[in-house]
């Protein structure tokens, strides 16, 4: 069964929170953040096209951005976006192709532009070679995580699939972040392997509203803990703290 958004008929809070997981990956991985968030904000989980159990064939960067836009839009009230990693970069592209939709993102490691490009995934691109390594990668990866299951048959495919078009989308989110208005949280660990933090630095100086958090002794995985506080406190800052009652410690 696939994991797809998870939203009520009828609901008494007006917050309701994406939670978008990273590449490779699939809803699932998001489960431990959300169910730390208090239970009158509305956690939404799914698996990207592609990703996990989804029956949407995999798509760029920008297809992703639309097929959140279409399951925000069935949703009544504010809505604020949490990405991780690739997801980072979904986040922002929705937000960009809807400020009106989204009233803030938060995003954790988030591959947000050019800068977080690196050699390796340079490499991935690259036709054969980079489709042979992408179905290694996710082979060693299954081996190494014991959740891995929950990416899905078609995890080397996709994983490919968005390699090789992972330099033009992000040239292409550079270019439509620019100026963007929507109050933005960027969340690096100063221990991140994967995508450097200059990929958070450029995007605070790129867009309107952003502001980025730096975390000591952490790295590319996500602290719960962190995630959970951030989502807070944006809605603490959006004045629906009222409806919350979480332990600040």
């Amino acid at each position: 069964m696939a994991l797809r958004p998870r939203i009520p008929d009828r609901y008494s809070s007006v917050v309701t929170c994406f939670f978008i997981h990273g590449q490779p990956g699939s809803g699932s991985d998001m489960a431990q953040i959300a169910e730390l968030v208090p239970g009158s904000i509305n956690k939404v989980q799914f698996d990207r096209p592609g990703w996990g159990a989804s029956p949407e064939a995999v798509t760029d960067l920008w297809g992703n951005a639309r097929f959140l836009i279409a399951e925000a839009e069935k949703v009544r009230g504010s809505r604020i976006l949490f990405g991780y990693s690739y997801g980072g970069s979904v986040a922002l592209a929705a937000a960009a192709l809807r400020p009106d939709l989204f009233g803030s993102v938060v995003l954790y490691a988030p591959a947000s532009g050019v800068e977080a490009l690196v050699s390796f995934d340079r490499m991935l691109a690259q036709g054969l070679f980079g489709r042979t390594l992408s179905n290694l990668v996710i082979l060693v990866a299954r081996k190494l995580q014991e959740d891995s299951y929950g990416w899905g048959k078609r995890a080397g495919e996709s994983f490919w699939f968005e390699q090789e078009r992972l330099a033009t989308d992000l040239k292409s989110l550079d270019d439509a972040v620019g100026g963007l208005e929507v109050p933005i949280v960027a969340i690096h660990g100063l221990g991140d392997k994967v995508v450097p933090l200059s990929a958070s630095a450029r995007l605070v100086q790129r867009a309107a509203r952003a502001e980025m958090v730096l975390l000591e002794g952490e790295g590319h995985a996500i602290s719960p803990a962190v995630a959970v506080q951030s989502v807070y406190e944006i809605v603490r800052r959006a004045r629906c703290c009222k409806i919350l009652e979480i332990d600040a410690n």
